[in-house]
């Protein structure tokens, strides 16, 4: 059986009542260790942080950001996220000592789904369209719903408002086009595009319709309209899932740099 444990809030004593409260009995021999010594358990979560940083690579897409510590079978591990995975790594408490193994990545299903594709129009204009984004888990380790894709679409204007830009560089400051259309299909919103008639826009657009190898790609920018609930994706893993906001544009950047 698996069993969540909220570590980052709450030190021994607290976690030792609500253990008892939810399920009866003691805490799981790892966090019994800890609870004699009467150490926060934020020792341990600084030592795991501490431990699995060490590991990272020179690569910053590939360093892996610490969500949480869980109990299964009485065995304690790590959750991390790194280039957009999951991770698991067993965990182990040993008088004043934390250890921490190899990771294993957490398998969750996705479809894929199709890159963008930008084409120019016989009145020389450059349209794209292709998938904006999708419900799954991006590289900050939180998970875009489906139902903020329908909350994008009931408050999408269509009016110019929402741009296309690069690099996320300052929202509309660096506009290179707009937003025409967007709709959610299943698990992921596309959107049609239309480049702007200046030199910087239309560069990019040849850039983007060049590009056969999928080297760019692209990311949106919203602003959140609600509270950050938490779902459980695999038993006892819970993820941040963002269900509420409003479409603020597309940022056209390299995929290695893209959210989702």
């Amino acid at each position: 059986m698996t069993r969540q444990v909220d570590v980052l809030e709450r030190l021994v004593g607290q976690v030792r009542a609500a253990w008892k409260s939810a399920f009866g009995g003691e805490l799981p021999a790892d966090l019994r260790a800890v609870a004699q010594r009467d150490i926060s358990l934020m020792d341990v979560v600084d030592q795991v942080y501490a431990e699995i940083t060490a590991r990272d690579l020179e690569d910053p897409n590939h360093w892996h950001w610490l969500k949480d510590l869980y109990v299964d079978d009485d065995a304690l591990y790590a959750v991390t996220v790194s280039a957009g995975r999951l991770y698991r790594w067993p965990v182990t408490v040993s008088g004043s000592n934390v250890t921490v193994g190899n990771p294993v990545a957490v398998e969750i299903e996705f479809e894929p789904v199709s890159a963008m594709t930008v084409n120019r129009t016989e009145t020389g204009e450059y349209w794209g369209y292709g998938v904006l984004c999708t419900a799954t888990l991006n590289k900050k380790g939180i998970l875009d719903s489906r139902g903020l894709f329908d909350a994008f679409v009931e408050k999408f204007q269509g009016d110019g408002s929402e741009y296309i830009n690069v690099m996320h560089m300052d929202g509309s400051a660096s506009r290179i086009g707009e937003l025409r259309q967007i709709g959610r299909d299943d698990k992921t919103l596309w959107g049609i595009y239309k480049f702007d008639d200046d030199p910087v826009a239309q560069a990019v657009a040849r850039t983007l319709a060049a590009d056969a190898d999928g080297y760019w790609g692209g990311s949106i920018e919203f602003d959140l309209d609600g509270p950050i609930a938490w779902i459980e994706v695999v038993e006892g893993i819970r993820l941040p899932v963002t269900t509420d906001g409003t479409l603020l544009g597309y940022s056209i950047a390299r995929n290695q740099d893209c959210a989702a």
